[in-house]
């Protein structure tokens, strides 16, 4: 019976990191989402517009037309973070 103590307390681990990381593959989905409003928003607008992006907690200024490939770029590695950690969440 002493055996099965250490097994739950692994079991218990397992599951909280697994409610962790499902938790974060969750904030990266809603950071996914908020990028594909920011430049579905920006494509509206003329690309000489000055805009404004937080890096860091720091209000970096930009035009339109400056800030679109930066937010392509980063959208699309939060997407491939997503298929990553998806495709090895469920391997496992």
């Amino acid at each position: 019976m002493a055996s099965v103590d250490p097994l739950k307390a692994t079991l218990k681990r397992l599951e909280n990191e697994r409610l962790t990381v499902l938790a974060q593959l969750d904030d990266i989905s809603q950071d996914s989402t908020e990028h594909k409003l920011v430049l579905k928003n920006l494509a509206k607008l003329p690309n000489d517009r000055r805009c404004y992006r937080i890096l860091g907690g720091i209000a970096i200024e930009k035009t339109v037309d400056e800030i679109k490939p930066d937010l392509n770029a980063h959208a699309t590695r939060v997407i491939c973070t997503i298929i990553y950690s998806v495709t090895l969440y469920t391997r496992t």
